[in-house]
Protein backbone atom coordinates (compact mmCIF):
# COMPACT_ATOMS: atom_id res chain seq x y z
CA UNK A 1 0.00 0.00 0.00
CA UNK A 2 3.00 2.49 1.00
CA UNK A 3 4.59 1.60 -2.19
CA UNK A 4 1.54 2.65 -4.47
CA UNK A 5 1.11 5.78 -2.88
CA UNK A 6 4.71 6.71 -2.85
CA UNK A 7 4.12 5.91 -6.27
CA UNK A 8 1.28 8.38 -6.89
CA UNK A 9 2.93 11.47 -5.30
CA UNK A 10 6.54 10.49 -7.40
CA UNK A 11 4.24 10.95 -10.68
CA UNK A 12 2.43 13.81 -9.61
CA UNK A 13 5.66 15.39 -8.04
CA UNK A 14 7.40 14.57 -11.45
CA UNK A 15 4.76 16.04 -13.58
CA UNK A 16 4.69 19.54 -11.67
CA UNK A 17 8.82 19.28 -12.41
CA UNK A 18 8.21 18.82 -16.00
CA UNK A 19 5.73 21.44 -16.45
CA UNK A 20 7.70 23.87 -14.54
CA UNK A 21 10.99 22.98 -16.61
CA UNK A 22 8.52 23.62 -19.68
CA UNK A 23 9.17 19.71 -20.92
CA UNK A 24 5.56 18.51 -19.92
CA UNK A 25 4.41 17.39 -23.19
CA UNK A 26 4.95 14.15 -24.26
CA UNK A 27 3.00 14.67 -27.67
CA UNK A 28 2.72 18.68 -28.08
CA UNK A 29 0.67 18.12 -31.21
CA UNK A 30 -2.15 15.52 -29.57
CA UNK A 31 -5.36 17.42 -30.12
CA UNK A 32 -8.22 14.45 -29.09
CA UNK A 33 -7.84 12.48 -26.36
CA UNK A 34 -10.04 9.01 -25.22
CA UNK A 35 -9.71 6.98 -22.29
CA UNK A 36 -11.55 4.17 -20.39
CA UNK A 37 -8.24 3.45 -18.31
CA UNK A 38 -7.13 5.06 -15.20
CA UNK A 39 -3.83 4.85 -15.47
CA UNK A 40 -0.87 6.71 -14.70
CA UNK A 41 0.77 7.62 -17.90
CA UNK A 42 -2.47 9.39 -18.49
CA UNK A 43 -0.78 12.27 -16.80
CA UNK A 44 1.69 13.11 -19.48
CA UNK A 45 -1.01 13.68 -22.30
CA UNK A 46 -1.76 17.02 -21.67
CA UNK A 47 -1.25 19.15 -25.01
CA UNK A 48 -1.28 22.99 -25.61
CA UNK A 49 -3.22 22.00 -28.08
CA UNK A 50 -5.73 19.61 -27.31
CA UNK A 51 -9.06 20.32 -28.23
CA UNK A 52 -11.23 17.39 -27.15
CA UNK A 53 -11.10 14.91 -24.09
CA UNK A 54 -13.69 12.01 -23.74
CA UNK A 55 -13.27 9.97 -20.54
CA UNK A 56 -15.38 6.99 -20.59
CA UNK A 57 -15.34 5.05 -17.31
CA UNK A 58 -17.93 3.79 -14.75
CA UNK A 59 -15.78 2.77 -11.83
CA UNK A 60 -15.32 4.60 -8.88
CA UNK A 61 -11.51 4.28 -9.09
CA UNK A 62 -10.25 6.90 -11.32
CA UNK A 63 -7.82 8.94 -9.23
CA UNK A 64 -5.08 9.39 -11.81
CA UNK A 65 -8.39 10.30 -13.94
CA UNK A 66 -8.96 12.88 -12.02
CA UNK A 67 -5.00 14.20 -11.31
CA UNK A 68 -5.52 14.54 -15.17
CA UNK A 69 -8.26 16.67 -15.45
CA UNK A 70 -6.74 19.04 -12.46
CA UNK A 71 -3.93 19.84 -14.98
CA UNK A 72 -5.99 20.30 -17.99
CA UNK A 73 -7.14 24.35 -16.90
CA UNK A 74 -2.88 24.86 -17.19
CA UNK A 75 -1.45 22.29 -19.34
CA UNK A 76 -4.01 22.22 -21.94
CA UNK A 77 -5.51 25.53 -22.20
CA UNK A 78 -7.32 25.77 -24.89
CA UNK A 79 -9.13 22.29 -24.75
CA UNK A 80 -13.03 23.16 -26.12
CA UNK A 81 -14.58 19.98 -25.64
CA UNK A 82 -14.92 17.75 -22.67
CA UNK A 83 -16.97 14.70 -22.17
CA UNK A 84 -17.06 13.00 -19.04
CA UNK A 85 -19.08 9.99 -18.56
CA UNK A 86 -17.84 8.84 -14.88
CA UNK A 87 -18.89 9.10 -11.23
CA UNK A 88 -18.52 12.86 -10.70
CA UNK A 89 -17.15 14.34 -7.55
CA UNK A 90 -16.92 17.75 -6.36
CA UNK A 91 -13.18 17.85 -7.61
CA UNK A 92 -14.08 17.32 -11.33
CA UNK A 93 -16.64 20.04 -10.92
CA UNK A 94 -13.63 22.51 -9.65
CA UNK A 95 -11.23 21.41 -12.49
CA UNK A 96 -14.20 22.12 -14.91
CA UNK A 97 -14.95 25.41 -13.44
CA UNK A 98 -11.17 26.55 -14.41
CA UNK A 99 -10.79 25.74 -17.86
CA UNK A 100 -10.40 28.87 -20.10
CA UNK A 101 -11.89 28.06 -23.36
CA UNK A 102 -14.59 25.30 -22.78
CA UNK A 103 -16.81 25.08 -25.57
CA UNK A 104 -18.85 21.87 -24.74
CA UNK A 105 -19.35 20.36 -22.14
CA UNK A 106 -21.42 17.24 -21.84
CA UNK A 107 -21.43 15.71 -17.82
CA UNK A 108 -22.73 11.71 -17.66
CA UNK A 109 -22.71 10.76 -13.76
CA UNK A 110 -26.09 8.21 -13.92
CA UNK A 111 -23.49 6.30 -12.04
CA UNK A 112 -22.32 8.52 -9.29
CA UNK A 113 -23.84 7.51 -5.83
CA UNK A 114 -26.49 10.26 -4.32
CA UNK A 115 -26.58 13.18 -5.93
CA UNK A 116 -23.96 16.06 -6.60
CA UNK A 117 -24.85 19.64 -5.84
CA UNK A 118 -23.65 22.30 -8.03
CA UNK A 119 -22.54 24.82 -5.88
CA UNK A 120 -22.53 28.94 -5.85
CA UNK A 121 -18.58 28.42 -5.94
CA UNK A 122 -19.08 26.12 -9.45
CA UNK A 123 -21.67 28.52 -10.83
CA UNK A 124 -20.05 31.63 -10.35
CA UNK A 125 -16.79 30.62 -11.72
CA UNK A 126 -18.44 28.12 -14.43
CA UNK A 127 -20.24 31.27 -15.95
CA UNK A 128 -17.28 33.20 -15.55
CA UNK A 129 -15.77 31.19 -18.40
CA UNK A 130 -17.66 33.54 -21.13
CA UNK A 131 -16.99 30.67 -24.40
CA UNK A 132 -19.40 28.00 -22.92
CA UNK A 133 -21.54 27.33 -26.14
CA UNK A 134 -23.61 24.04 -25.15
CA UNK A 135 -23.68 22.16 -21.98
CA UNK A 136 -25.45 18.67 -21.07
CA UNK A 137 -26.21 17.51 -17.62
CA UNK A 138 -27.29 13.70 -17.53
CA UNK A 139 -27.70 12.29 -13.99
CA UNK A 140 -28.96 13.24 -10.47
CA UNK A 141 -28.15 17.15 -9.44
CA UNK A 142 -28.67 19.70 -7.00
CA UNK A 143 -28.44 23.30 -7.50
CA UNK A 144 -27.90 25.16 -4.10
CA UNK A 145 -29.53 27.94 -3.64
CA UNK A 146 -28.03 31.56 -4.04
CA UNK A 147 -26.58 32.19 -0.38
CA UNK A 148 -28.14 35.39 1.48
CA UNK A 149 -24.85 37.32 0.88
CA UNK A 150 -21.69 37.46 -0.89
CA UNK A 151 -23.10 35.79 -4.45
CA UNK A 152 -24.75 37.30 -7.14
CA UNK A 153 -26.78 35.85 -10.15
CA UNK A 154 -24.30 34.03 -12.16
CA UNK A 155 -24.54 34.94 -16.30
CA UNK A 156 -23.79 32.45 -18.60
CA UNK A 157 -23.47 35.12 -21.80
CA UNK A 158 -22.21 32.57 -24.14
CA UNK A 159 -24.75 29.53 -23.48
CA UNK A 160 -27.34 28.60 -26.29
CA UNK A 161 -27.62 24.70 -25.80
CA UNK A 162 -28.91 23.35 -22.95
CA UNK A 163 -29.64 20.01 -22.33
CA UNK A 164 -31.24 17.65 -18.91
CA UNK A 165 -31.43 14.28 -19.27
CA UNK A 166 -31.50 11.88 -16.15
CA UNK A 167 -33.13 9.41 -14.32
CA UNK A 168 -36.15 8.52 -11.90
CA UNK A 169 -34.02 10.29 -9.01
CA UNK A 170 -34.52 13.91 -10.60
CA UNK A 171 -37.45 15.70 -11.35
CA UNK A 172 -38.17 19.49 -12.75
CA UNK A 173 -37.86 20.98 -9.09
CA UNK A 174 -34.30 20.44 -9.13
CA UNK A 175 -33.29 22.21 -12.73
CA UNK A 176 -36.12 24.94 -11.85
CA UNK A 177 -33.76 26.37 -9.20
CA UNK A 178 -30.64 26.12 -11.40
CA UNK A 179 -32.75 29.17 -13.52
CA UNK A 180 -33.08 30.67 -10.40
CA UNK A 181 -29.54 31.15 -9.44
CA UNK A 182 -28.25 31.47 -13.46
CA UNK A 183 -29.35 33.94 -16.07
CA UNK A 184 -28.96 33.07 -19.57
CA UNK A 185 -29.54 35.68 -22.14
CA UNK A 186 -28.07 33.57 -25.29
CA UNK A 187 -30.07 30.52 -24.43
CA UNK A 188 -32.15 29.16 -27.85
CA UNK A 189 -33.18 25.75 -27.06
CA UNK A 190 -33.76 23.72 -24.16
CA UNK A 191 -33.97 20.07 -24.13
CA UNK A 192 -35.76 18.52 -20.98
CA UNK A 193 -35.81 14.40 -20.82
CA UNK A 194 -36.93 13.10 -17.90
CA UNK A 195 -37.69 9.68 -16.75
CA UNK A 196 -40.26 11.16 -14.29
CA UNK A 197 -42.26 14.42 -14.03
CA UNK A 198 -42.35 14.62 -10.23
CA UNK A 199 -40.38 12.50 -7.61
CA UNK A 200 -42.59 10.36 -4.97
CA UNK A 201 -43.62 12.62 -2.02
CA UNK A 202 -42.76 15.73 -3.62
CA UNK A 203 -44.92 17.97 -1.25
CA UNK A 204 -45.54 20.31 -4.28
CA UNK A 205 -48.32 19.91 -6.43
CA UNK A 206 -47.74 19.36 -10.61
CA UNK A 207 -49.65 22.61 -11.62
CA UNK A 208 -47.11 24.61 -9.29
CA UNK A 209 -44.14 22.42 -9.74
CA UNK A 210 -44.00 23.26 -13.62
CA UNK A 211 -45.95 26.84 -12.83
CA UNK A 212 -42.75 27.35 -10.58
CA UNK A 213 -40.42 26.15 -13.49
CA UNK A 214 -42.07 28.28 -16.06
CA UNK A 215 -41.68 31.38 -14.34
CA UNK A 216 -38.17 30.73 -13.12
CA UNK A 217 -37.19 30.11 -16.88
CA UNK A 218 -38.71 33.40 -18.26
CA UNK A 219 -36.89 35.74 -15.86
CA UNK A 220 -33.78 33.27 -16.88
CA UNK A 221 -33.92 34.07 -21.09
CA UNK A 222 -34.30 36.54 -23.00
CA UNK A 223 -36.28 36.85 -26.88
CA UNK A 224 -33.45 34.84 -27.96
CA UNK A 225 -34.90 31.98 -26.48
CA UNK A 226 -36.87 29.64 -29.44
CA UNK A 227 -37.12 25.75 -28.91
CA UNK A 228 -38.09 24.00 -26.26
CA UNK A 229 -38.17 20.36 -26.39
CA UNK A 230 -39.44 18.27 -23.30
CA UNK A 231 -39.91 14.59 -22.98
CA UNK A 232 -40.98 12.53 -20.56
CA UNK A 233 -40.18 8.46 -20.76
CA UNK A 234 -42.20 6.94 -17.39
CA UNK A 235 -45.26 7.15 -16.00
CA UNK A 236 -46.83 10.93 -15.71
CA UNK A 237 -47.95 11.96 -12.42
CA UNK A 238 -48.43 15.74 -13.56
CA UNK A 239 -52.20 16.84 -15.02
CA UNK A 240 -51.54 20.80 -16.18
CA UNK A 241 -53.71 22.74 -18.00
CA UNK A 242 -51.83 25.54 -20.21
CA UNK A 243 -54.30 28.42 -19.05
CA UNK A 244 -52.37 27.33 -15.56
CA UNK A 245 -49.26 28.06 -17.03
CA UNK A 246 -48.54 32.18 -17.28
CA UNK A 247 -45.04 31.82 -17.89
CA UNK A 248 -45.39 29.26 -20.67
CA UNK A 249 -47.67 31.54 -22.48
CA UNK A 250 -45.73 34.75 -21.83
CA UNK A 251 -42.75 32.86 -23.39
CA UNK A 252 -44.44 31.92 -26.36
CA UNK A 253 -45.62 35.66 -26.79
CA UNK A 254 -42.35 36.81 -26.83
CA UNK A 255 -41.47 35.73 -30.10
CA UNK A 256 -41.86 32.80 -32.37
CA UNK A 257 -41.32 29.78 -29.86
CA UNK A 258 -41.41 26.20 -31.34
CA UNK A 259 -42.67 23.65 -28.56
CA UNK A 260 -42.21 19.83 -28.84
CA UNK A 261 -43.34 17.68 -26.04
CA UNK A 262 -43.96 13.82 -25.71
CA UNK A 263 -45.15 15.06 -22.16
CA UNK A 264 -48.47 15.12 -21.89
CA UNK A 265 -48.56 17.64 -18.68
CA UNK A 266 -51.39 19.58 -20.81
CA UNK A 267 -52.65 16.68 -21.98
CA UNK A 268 -55.72 18.21 -23.75
CA UNK A 269 -56.46 21.82 -24.83
CA UNK A 270 -59.21 23.81 -23.75
CA UNK A 271 -61.39 26.43 -25.59
CA UNK A 272 -59.97 28.54 -23.11
CA UNK A 273 -56.34 27.41 -23.63
CA UNK A 274 -56.50 27.08 -27.14
CA UNK A 275 -57.76 30.95 -27.37
CA UNK A 276 -54.95 31.89 -24.88
CA UNK A 277 -52.66 30.46 -27.22
CA UNK A 278 -54.24 32.52 -30.54
CA UNK A 279 -54.06 35.05 -28.83
CA UNK A 280 -50.42 34.91 -27.30
CA UNK A 281 -48.91 33.61 -29.92
CA UNK A 282 -46.84 36.29 -32.43
CA UNK A 283 -48.58 37.34 -35.36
Amino acid sequence: MMDKLRDRVNIASYISVLQTLGRFYLLPRLRYIYTERNEPQLLFFGSPLLHTVHVARKSEKSTFIQSFLDLLPSASPKTEVLLIQSPLRERYLNAISRMPKLRLLMTDFKHTDGRLSLGADFMANFAARQTLFYWCLDGNISVAPLPASGFSVSIFHALSYLTFQDNEKTSIAEYTTLFRVGKFPSLRKLDIRLTVDRTPGQPPSPTKLWRDFFKRLRSATTNSFSILNVQIRGSIASQVSFEDLPDLQTIISRQTCFIRSQLPICPGCSIVGLTLLVYKYPA
